[in-house]
This record gives structure tokens, C-alpha cells and sequence, in this order.
């Protein structure tokens, strides 16, 4: 038997100047179908995104769903990104299960759908809603890499696709009692420039006019080598050790499917395991690995898609307690 549930939403850009979103449009009421048995749900959520940024939502329930999942859809029902849900407390007597989604920087300007998935108990939910994307320009430039590099990038290595495969699995791997941060990041160091942007269009030059294009997936802070290196966020070590291109390499957790990167380090301070605070030091700057200079290369993953990690230095990451306690106001009670 499948019934329908009215699910009251609305967007946590209503909420700006008491949380973390910029300011919305109001979603109109719309449906979440169920199986089985009625659960209740809320849903809330932002509307309007930009490419390479982050898609903020949560969902009340009156009881611990056994799974939920979020999903992007393009125009055609494509899946664009996706990620879990995972608790964030109490409010109104009901639990506060709340998404993070990484949007590519790929994604191409227009309507999207959000659509919500989950189950407690006997019974389903599904929601769907819109979110708009907006136009995101970026840089094009073109590298001179040296030999050395050259060969690092161009030659097959067993040792390579095996540090890749490791790092993909791990970027996409997803704990839900990774709770160690959810405010702004800061700056992991004192860059002398700015020397590479998030989501930079390359085009790499070798040895003999060959060519290939390529894309940016973090920031690159040039500084000299031995400048110490901070953790942007409190975390979970959950790598350091020397990989063939990224050098010297480090790899946080902060909250369930969220992890920044550093790279091409010239030497690690932490160990796998190891719990920081924010602004700890973790390494210092070099430029091992494949790398044309001293600099730290610096990226943010969220459901395993790279995200621009400036933009979490100007709002946090997820503000779970402002949105508990926006749940618990008035707002929630208008019908």
C-alpha cells in the first residue's frame, strides 16, 4: 500500500541571518510518497547552489531511519553527486538527520532535482525538490612541466593505480560518527601567493610539444618549503604517508564523507589515527612528489567531489546547532 505525505519544506536560506546559508526563495509545500507505514518527515533544504559548492539540507524524523540517502539529478533523472545522511541531535522530541552534497564544478548552469531517500522502521520516504544551479566561471591556464614530472605523470606504475585506488576509496568512504567539525576552516598557511585556484582548466605542456588537459581540483598556496602546514578543521588522520605524485600527503576527516587534503609536503608531523584540533600543525611545506615548486597543494572533498575550499573559510561547513535551534523556533510550528 503506498500513501502520501504532505511534507511541510523550507529553505535554510529563510534562516541566513541566523545560520549558514545565503538567502533563498521560499520553497513551496510539496510531497514525500511513502511505503507502508506513515513517517514522518521534514525536509529542508537550500535552492539555489553554485558549481563547486555545497548543498546543505536535513531531515526531521520521529524515528532512527535505518538508511537515507541524497541525490542530485539532472533534467534527464542523471545522478550528479550523492551522499548519506547522519545524525545531528534532537529537536522537538524528533532526530535531526542532516546531508552534505559536493557539487562538481562541472555542473552546467539550470534546474536540478534534490531527491531524498529513506527508510525507518516498515516504512519509506521519498522527497524531491528543486534546487537551481548557477553560472560558475573559471580560470584557464597552461603549465610548463619539467622532465621529471613529466615521467612521473606520463609512465604507467603499479605503484601509482594502487595509491590511487586507496585514495579513491577512502574519499569515498563514509562514517557516521566522524563528527569532529562543523564551523569555518582556516587557511592550513601563510602563502606568499596564491599560485593555482580550485577547478582550474590546465593544459599541461611536456617535453616535445605533446600536450594534455587537465583539471584543478584543490588551491595551490606557494610558500617557502619548511613553513609549517595546519590542520584547517578538527579532524581524523586517516592518511600520511609518501605517495608517488602527491608526495608527502595528508588526509583529514572532519565529518562523515568530508576530508581535506594537503600535498607535496616536505614532512609529516602526524600519524594515521591521530586526532587535531583546528590549527595544528601536521607537516611543513615542500614540493615532493610531482611538483614544480614549493607550495602546498590544499583540496576539500565532500561525497568524494572536490569543492572549492575557500568558500568554507567564509561560512561553516554545517552550523548543527544554529540549525537544531532554528528547528525548535516558531518556524516550525506554522502549518
Amino acid at each position: 500500500m503506498r500513501k502520501a505525505l504532505s511534507t511541510r519544506v523550507l529553505t535554510l536560506g529563510l534562516l541566513a541571518l541566523l545560520c549558514f546559508l545565503p538567502a533563498t526563495t521560499a520553497l513551496l509545500a510539496q510531497q514525500a510518497e511513502l511505503d507502508a507505514a506513515a513517517v514522518q518527515v521534514e525536509v529542508y533544504h537550500e535552492k539555489s547552489v553554485i558549481p563547486g559548492g555545497l548543498l546543505r539540507g536535513a531531515v526531521l524524523l520521529g524515528e532512527e531511519p535505518e538508511r537515507m540517502t541524497a541525490r542530485l539529478l539532472d533534467a534527464g533523472g542523471g545522478e550528479r553527486t550523492r551522499s548519506h545522511g547522519f545524525s545531528a541531535g534532537t529537536a522537538k522530541g524528533k532526530l535531526v538527520w542532516c546531508f552534505l552534497l559536493g557539487l562538481p564544478s562541472t555542473l552546467k548552469g539550470g534546474s536540478y532535482t534534490l531527491a531524498v531517500e529513506g527508510s525507518a522502521g516498515k516504512g519509506s520516504f521519498r522527497y524531491q525538490g528543486e534546487v537551481s544551479v548557477g553560472e560558475q566561471s573559471f580560470l584557464f591556464e597552461r603549465v610548463v612541466l619539467s622532465p621529471g614530472v613529466f615521467k612521473l605523470l606520463t609512465e604507467r606504475d603499479p605503484r601509482k593505480e594502487e595509491e590511487a585506488r586507496q585514495l579513491n576509496a577512502l574519499l569515498e568512504s563514509f562514517d557516521c560518527s566522524a563528527l569532529f567539525h562543523t564551523g569555518v576552516f582556516i587557511l592550513p598557511v601563510r602563502a606568499i601567493r596564491t599560485s593555482g585556484t580550485y577547478a582550474d582548466r590546465r593544459e599541461y605542456l611536456y617535453e616535445g610539444g605533446a600536450s594534455a588537459l587537465s583539471l584543478h581540483n584543490g588551491i595551490d598556496l606557494a610558500a617557502d618549503c619548511g613553513t609549517p602546514v595546519s590542520a584547517c578543521a578538527a579532524g581524523r588522520v586517516m592518511l600520511a604517508s609518501f605517495r608517488l605524485l602527491s608526495g608527502n600527503t595528508i588526509v583529514l576527516e572532519h565529518l562523515p564523507g568530508v576530508f581535506s587534503l594537503y600535498y607535496h609536503l616536505q614532512s609529516l608531523a602526524v600519524s594515521p589515527g591521530d586526532t587535531v584540533a583546528q590549527g595544528q600543525v601536521v607537516g611543513r611545506v615542500g614540493s615532493t612528489g610531482a611538483s614544480t615548486g614549493p607550495h602546498l597543494h590544499w583540496e576539500v572533498r565532500v561525497s568524494a567531489v572536490a569543492v572549492n575550499p575557500l568558500a568554507l573559510i567564509d561560512s561553516p561547513l554545517l552550523d548543527k546547532n544554529a540549525l537544531i535551534g532554528i528547528l525548535e523556533s516558531d518556524l516550525i510550528e506554522r502549518r
